[in-house]
């Protein structure tokens, strides 16, 4: 009888701990000092993004002559066959019949 007491005991300590992560999870804690850092960093990034559409501009004339090079190679050139000329032999007249 002593083993089945034990059993029972293991049972109910594993039911206790599944509670308790439960609770743990639902503490959050908010800061306000946060938001006004983010509106001295927003006047920045305006003034960055003016210098990246210079970039960009450059970037994209160089794609264009990639673009057109692919496509001649695909092209195949048609050889056209020369038409010969035959030439009439003239018949020589013979005199002396």
């Amino acid at each position: 009888m002593p083993k089945s007491k034990w059993k029972k005991k293991k049972k109910k300590r594993k039911r206790k701990k599944k509670k308790r992560k439960k609770k743990k999870k639902k503490k959050r804690k908010k800061k306000k000092k946060k938001r006004k850092k983010k509106k001295k960093k927003k006047k920045r990034k305006k003034r960055k993004k003016k210098k990246k559409r210079k970039k960009k501009k450059k970037k994209k004339k160089k794609k264009k002559k990639r673009k057109k090079r692919k496509k001649k190679k695909k092209r195949k050139k048609k050889k056209k066959k020369k038409k010969k000329k035959k030439k009439k032999k003239k018949k020589k007249k013979r005199f002396g019949l």
